[in-house]
């Protein structure tokens, strides 16, 4: 086998073909090139340096962990990987049944890795992921890296067994009578659902769903998911995405007026929500409810087999959950000579993140007032 450390976007684009089949054979729809490599060339962090492991047998792509490394607390070397803070269920690829080989090779890759890794993160995988013990057992060096658990999310997810008639069936009739009561306001108000059906559309779309998503969370501090280069990325992974059905577009119109948005990835039989977007003016009309009604009918259509909803157990995507996949955060600290000064650097950030996983343990509206208590005594400070 042959195992490199690519750090350029052009050897990236080399592997892109062998790279996709991995995330289809997997069904991860995040880390699909046609997500990840917009997101290095857009939203990648400043001074961020490109350390990707290829692992190919006969010139065959049979593995690949898409990473990158920046500079933590005290300038410590974490590895962390491409399209982190834009996605979930982050992880290292490889031919199903070879993961404990291919984890070898990626570790002896990382260990002799330039800058030395003083950590290697794994962000939002699965719970039950077995890539955190297999790259502890397989890392060259002994003592094992240590495991910390930064955190742990819920994450509600859909089966999509069956038919959709069959599934709806199966919902109480007080829901199906609101999506149905739903569909009627909306056609009765001269509206529609649809689906971007090329880039050229998709491009429209894309501007419709930023103007909804930052007005609709303007109001409310702004939203994390629309940083600066966001934009660009969306765009570049659209073009290649849009045609292949792999990142779907579903809006909802009113007249010449596009009111909701919602953004999702597909591969290898998963379809996973990214965000949404829609016009409160019109929340009487439910466009939220009625784009994820008709995700999960067109999944349903396509054959696929999964929907992820996303990390977090908020009440309205528990409405058409079926199930938990809850989500890790995890961090490999190798047991150098430098281990002790990395523990001691990552301390404080261990420390929020035990406060940040706390904190959303609690009910929305728990958070709410915490928020509303806390605005209040600033304002006081202040007078």
């Amino acid at each position: 086998m042959n195992v490199s450390i690519i750090d350029t976007a052009e050897e990236l684009e080399r592997i892109r073909d062998g790279w996709d089949r991995l995330a289809v054979a997997v069904a991860r729809p995040y880390c699909s090139p046609g997500w990840l490599l917009p997101w290095w060339r857009h939203v990648s962090p400043s001074g961020a340096l490109l350390r990707t492991v290829a692992v190919e047998d006969r010139g065959r792509l049979v593995a690949v962990a898409p990473y990158f490394m920046e500079r933590g607390p005290g300038g410590l070397a974490e590895y962390r990987p491409l399209g982190r803070g834009a996605a979930q269920r982050l992880t290292m690829l490889a031919d199903p049944g070879s993961e404990a080989e291919a984890a070898e090779a990626i570790t002896g890759a990382l260990a002799e890795a330039e800058p030395q890794p003083r950590s290697v993160r794994l962000e939002a995988i699965d719970a039950d992921s077995p890539w955190p013990d297999l790259l502890r057992a397989a890392w060259p060096a002994r003592p094992r890296p240590w495991a910390h658990r930064d955190g742990r999310l819920a994450a509600p997810t859909l089966r999509l067994e069956g038919t959709y008639e069959n599934w709806l069936a199966s919902k109480p009739g007080k829901f199906r009578g609101e999506v149905g009561r739903g569909r009627r306001k909306l056609e009765a108000a001269g509206g529609r659902l649809r689906m971007s059906r090329d880039f050229a559309e998709a491009e429209r779309d894309l501007k419709a769903f930023f103007r909804l998503h930052v007005g609709r969370f303007e109001g409310r501090g702004g939203s994390s998911a629309v940083g600066p280069g966001m934009e660009r990325m969306l765009l570049d992974a659209a073009r290649a995405m849009v045609p292949e059905g792999r990142l779907r577009l579903w809006m909802v119109d009113l007249g010449d007026e596009t009111i909701g948005a919602s953004i999702l990835l597909a591969a290898g039989g998963e379809v996973v929500g990214w965000s949404t977007g829609f016009d409160e003016r019109y929340s009487r009309l439910q466009p939220g409810i009625l784009m994820t009604m008709a995700t999960i009918e067109d999944a349903f259509t396509r054959g696929d087999r999964r929907l992820d909803l996303g990390g977090g157990a908020h009440p309205y995507k528990l409405r058409f959950a079926s199930g938990d996949a809850p989500i890790e955060w995890v961090t490999l600290f190798p047991r150098d000579r430098r281990y002790p000064l990395t523990r001691a650097q990552v301390a404080p950030r261990h420390l929020r993140e035990k406060a940040r996983a706390a904190a959303q343990r609690l009910s929305p509206e728990t958070r709410r007032r915490i928020k509303r208590r806390l605005s209040s005594l600033r304002r006081t400070g202040s007078d």
